[in-house]
């Protein structure tokens, strides 16, 4: 066998993928079935491809799209940002934004115009984020925008924000779950 086609199967068996069949019922009405895939990460190259997976997959739309990441502390949130800003084109180090609470990002030829990366960890209520004119940044198409922490302001994300789970396994192993 090649050695091309051996670290291939490699890196195929870190990054499975599994999918999830829940009823529609619990994500919203109706008695059909949602399929949702659980990824499985073993590394941050696997996690990159997940992201960058995660990323072909969305759309633009009329207003910006917003990803809630939900997940316990080390659990892959801003492992997964980082990939997906390198995914963009965001040639900085992104950093979780936890004291700054909101960072933008510009990204040059892709559907969006900016990236904005936030952390709503040390929030204390959803209003301090509609002072930094959350109302304004979730209507403007050109922006995608990343929620770390998304369930502490889930009052305020519009009704069509995709969530991501993310859930520690080991050292080395996360699960990453979207729909």
């Amino acid at each position: 066998m090649s050695e091309s086609l051996t670290k291939r199967g490699a890196q195929e068996a870190e990054h499975t993928v599994l999918p999830l069949f829940l009823p529609a019922r619990s994500l919203g009405e109706g008695g059909c079935y949602n399929a949702r895939m659980k990824h499985v990460s073993k590394s941050q190259e696997n996690t990159k491809e997940i992201a960058r997976d995660f990323v072909e997959s969305l759309k633009v739309g009329a207003k910006a799209r917003v990803v809630g990441l939900a997940g316990d502390l080390g659990a892959g949130k801003t492992t997964f940002s980082q990939a997906v800003g390198e995914v963009l084109g965001v040639e900085e180090h992104m950093q979780s934004p936890t004291f700054l609470i909101e960072k933008i990002y510009e990204l040059r030829d892709k559907p969006w115009k900016h990236l904005i990366h936030i952390d709503a960890y040390r929030l204390e209520k959803s209003d301090e984020l509609i002072s930094l004119g959350w109302e304004k940044i979730i209507s403007e198409p050109e922006n995608i925008i990343l929620v770390e922490w998304a369930d502490k302001i889930q009052n305020i994300l519009p009704s069509d924000t995709q969530t991501i789970h993310f859930n520690f396994v080991d050292d080395t192993t996360r699960e990453i779950e979207y729909a």
